[in-house]
């Protein structure tokens, strides 16, 4: 059995590759699909005891983009993130810029270790899915003095979050999404989370995310 909690050890790697950005180009692993058997390493949070996101509208006020969007194509797998293209079908808070049916990028907080065939989900965070519409909150990458950004860079953006708090589920669609309590979670594999919405097994935090999720749904229709 593979250790429960082993995500911790990646945490902080993490958080510092995706917020310091990704060369999409030099991060890029040659794999296209999670192996069903891939273990799930987990990075549970408890968001009541962080303390760093106690309201919706903290996290409202930290996006710069509020967006209804559907996935629109393969997700390439980096290290450390995904990067997910998504079509926008409407926007809710932005720059101004009417986006609405352009594409863009998204570095989802999960990704695979093709290494160790395992699967890591951060903070409760799991991949969108084809065929899913969803509510996200976002802030556009930055980027240093003096670089200059290709295409899919100029076009990317982060979670506000960077957790499952920044991403709701508007429409299943024919993606067969489920929001369910996870069991069994001491040796859970690819397969048996895949179509989860959320990476959650602890009641107090479905309903916390739940609090949230109903009140985001509501706000931005």
């Amino acid at each position: 059995m593979k250790p429960k909690y082993f995500a911790f050890l990646w945490i902080g790697v993490v958080l510092f590759a995706v917020l310091a950005g990704i060369r999409t180009g030099s991060s890029y692993q040659k794999h296209k699909k999670i192996g069903d058997d891939f273990w799930v390493s987990q990075d549970p949070i408890d968001w009541e005891e962080e303390g760093k996101w106690k309201t919706t509208q903290q996290i409202s006020d930290k996006s710069e983009y509020i967006l209804a969007v559907k996935k629109a194509g393969p997700s390439d797998f980096l290290y450390y993130t995904t990067l997910t293209p998504v079509k926008i079908l409407r926007v809710f808070k932005g720059d101004g810029e009417d986006l609405t049916g352009k594409k863009i990028y998204l570095f989802e907080p999960a990704f695979p270790r093709f290494d160790s065939e395992s699967y890591l989900p951060i903070r409760n965070y799991n991949l969108m899915l084809d065929g899913g519409e969803y509510l996200v909150f976002l802030n556009r990458r930055a980027f240093s003095d003096g670089y200059v950004p290709n295409r899919v860079e100029r076009n990317s953006f982060l979670f506000t979050t960077n957790c499952a708090l920044s991403r709701y589920l508007l429409n299943a669609g024919d993606s067969g999404a489920k929001s369910d309590i996870l069991h069994d979670v001491d040796d859970l594999k690819y397969k048996d989370i895949r179509l989860q919405d959320v990476i959650i097994s602890d009641k107090k935090q479905m309903d916390y995310y739940n609090r949230f999720k109903k009140e985001m749904l509501a706000a931005y229709r």
